[in-house]
């Protein structure tokens, strides 16, 4: 801004054009933040939903296989929870959305 006119307007061409691609490499940015939070977004919500499918039917009853009444595979709720969806939960997106905040603050 220190290179602007009191009317406004930039004081060369120069500075304009330096202006003008550096907003559209910020909203690029930014549109690629949103992107990837929405897809992080999408992820916990799949992976919450199916816990509570997980929950609402006996999970011991899903996740076991008999061969003559010997039990070969068997898991509890909690164990199903820790094991598959608790990576599912942690998203390596989180935070992104305070970033796009923080860039849009900054450009103005």
């Amino acid at each position: 801004m220190t290179h602007m006119k009191p009317n406004g307007h930039w004081v060369s061409h120069a500075f304009a054009e330096v202006n003008d691609k550096v907003k559209e490499i910020v909203a690029e940015q930014i549109q690629e933040i949103e992107e990837v939070s929405r897809m992080g977004f999408l992820l916990q919500f799949s992976a919450s939903l199916l816990i509570q499918l997980v929950q609402m039917r006996q999970v011991r009853q899903i996740l076991w296989m008999t061969i003559g009444g010997t039990i070969l595979f068997h898991l509890d709720k909690k164990e199903v929870t820790r094991k598959f969806m608790h990576p599912l939960l942690t998203s390596p997106y989180e935070g992104k959305a305070n970033k796009i905040q923080d860039i849009k603050g900054l450009v103005g």
